[in-house]
């Protein structure tokens, strides 16, 4: 599946926040910021934290550029489901407690092709016992009516001008919400972590609404 031993993609192992450690491991995959975010908002994309990255690091955006351009290709779900394992395989991951596949640091699922084609790799991913995939995201239509697998978490992202009608649909999906803000809303979780391995509140669906500070 590679050319010349070379990697298609582009899957980091953490961040500031996600920090692997001998129960955690992390794999992270990203796309452009903005341009793959069809549901972003005027808020949304004037306080996009991932823009920065791209703007400070000048490695940043074409690596996202080469995930973006490889992700429309039939090649996709099949070398992603092998690079996953992969990694999986490894002593130190599979060694592991949790694995969590962080979908989108940057970017989102910019059309439903490409949703469905992440709900493929996922489903082929279930024999990895201590892999769990999260995403959060603001294009919730593309998985309406759809059936997610186990080790999908999916969080809907809004701000305070998302459209009602967005909620609504991600409301009747029984979906946890995350949000940025700067004032903390009366019926949100405050997550001010540094480290999201030790804390996890934004990987489970066990609370309901969570916030952090607008970063």
């Amino acid at each position: 599946m590679k050319k010349n031993n070379e990697k298609l993609v582009n899957i980091s192992n953490g961040n500031k926040k996600l920090q692997p450690d001998s129960e955690v491991k992390y794999m992270i995959w990203n796309l452009p910021a903005r341009i793959t975010c069809p549901y972003r908002t005027e808020h949304c994309s004037k306080s996009c934290y991932a823009v920065k990255a791209e703007r400070v690091y000048p490695q940043v955006l074409p690596a996202r550029m080469k995930n973006f351009e490889f992700s429309k290709t039939s090649d996709f779900v099949p070398y992603m489901v092998e690079e996953i394992h992969e990694i999986a395989s490894r002593k130190a991951y599979r060694n592991a407690k949790h694995i969590f596949f962080r979908i989108h640091e940057s970017g989102d699922f910019y059309n439903k092709a490409y949703a469905d084609k992440w709900l493929e790799i996922m489903t082929a991913c279930k024999d990895i016992p201590n892999l769990q995939f999260i995403a959060y995201t603001k294009s919730v239509r593309y998985f309406a009516n759809t059936e997610r697998p186990e080790n999908f978490t999916l969080r809907y992202s809004i701000w305070d001008d998302t459209n009602p009608v967005e909620i609504a649909i991600a409301s009747a999906m029984g979906l946890p919400i995350y949000t940025a803000v700067n004032e903390l809303p009366a019926d949100f979780e405050l997550c001010e972590c540094k480290n999201c391995s030790t804390c996890k509140k934004c990987f489970s669906n066990d609370y309901a609404k969570i916030a952090c500070k607008i970063h």
